[in-house]
C-alpha cells in the first residue's frame, strides 16, 4: 500500500485558543522550510511561480486572492489594512516613534545620492499605496492625452 500520512488533530473535548492554533501553523511553516512568515507569502503570492502540481495550493491562494470568501474581515484590503494597523508596526527607538522616510519618484531624487527606503512597515505600505497611486494617474493621464 501506499504510505500513511499523520494527520493533525486537537484533542477532543479541549478548547483551543486562537495563539494557540497560530503557534501550531508557524511551526508547521517553518517545519516546512520557511523561515520567515514574510518567505512563506512571498512563496505563496510570487507571480513568477506557477502552482499546479497540488490543487489545494492554486485554489486556496486564488480564492484568497480573489476575495472568494465571502467574510469581509478576510478579504486581502481588510488584512492589509489590520497589517498596516497593527500595534507591532512602528519603528519605535528609545521609546519614540521614527519618523517616515517616504521614496520620491525617481526623477526627483539625487541622481548620485543613494535611495532611501521607507522605516518602518506602516511607512513602506503607505510609500507602496502613494506609487500605486501615482501609476494609476500617470496611466489615466496618458491615455486622456491620447
Amino acid at each position: 500500500g501506499g504510505r500513511q500520512r499523520n494527520k493533525f488533530s486537537w484533542p477532543p473535548g479541549v478548547t483551543i485558543e486562537t495563539e494557540d492554533r497560530l503557534l501550531v501553523a508557524l511551526r508547521a511553516i517553518k517545519k516546512a522550510g520557511f523561515h520567515t512568515l514574510g518567505a512563506f507569502l512571498a512563496h505563496a503570492f510570487d507571480n513568477a511561480s506557477v502552482y499546479n502540481k497540488h490543487p489545494t495550493v492554486y485554489h486556496t491562494i486564488a480564492s484568497f486572492l480573489q476575495a472568494k470568501n465571502h467574510a469581509v474581515d478576510h478579504h486581502p484590503a481588510a488584512i492589509v489594512d489590520l497589517i498596516f494597523h497593527h500595534k507591532k508596526l512602528q519603528d519605535i527607538v528609545a521609546g519614540v516613534r521614527m519618523e517616515p522616510n517616504f521614496t520620491l519618484p525617481r526623477y526627483a531624487l539625487n541622481p548620485v545620492g543613494p535611495i532611501p527606503s521607507p522605516n518602518a512597515t506602516s511607512d513602506a505600505l503607505l510609500n507602496w499605496s502613494l506609487h500605486c497611486v501615482m501609476e494609476r494617474v500617470e496611466k489615466e493621464t496618458k491615455q486622456l492625452l491620447q
